[in-house]
């Protein structure tokens, strides 16, 4: 029994060993490539230069009465667009809030939910 614990601790700690110096040679490597790699590409967005107070809008976006969104959540909106779009003019015709009949995803997760627990418990 004595031998039997001797060999799993001395395998726990090797596998440890193991690991650990392969995360350390990982982390190596990692630090290795961000010193190499310059910190800005060309050609790739560089999203700090989109903060909202730089942005000045071309035209204004009417949100549609009947859904009442918010004006914020329509800055929002076309913020992450303009991210998304690393800062070119791209169309916005209108944003509105689309409903479905069936109550959408949440309610279909919820009755499968409820689907199952009935189904688990008879």
């Amino acid at each position: 029994m004595d031998l039997d614990f001797r060999v799993a601790l001395q395998t726990t700690v090797i596998g440890m060993g193991i690991v650990f110096f392969t995360l350390f040679v990982l982390s190596i490597i990692i630090r290795v490539l961000k010193w190499l790699s310059p910190l800005e590409f060309e050609g790739r967005p560089q999203w700090h230069r989109y903060a909202p107070e730089e942005i000045e809008p071309t035209q204004e976006v009417a949100a549609a009465d009947d859904d009442s969104i918010s004006p914020e959540v329509v800055a929002a909106i076309a913020a992450a667009l303009t991210c998304y779009y690393g800062g070119r003019e791209f169309p916005l015709a209108a944003i509105r809030r689309i409903v479905r009949e069936d109550g959408g995803s949440w309610a279909e997760a919820g009755r499968h939910a409820l689907m199952n627990s009935r189904i688990n418990t008879h």
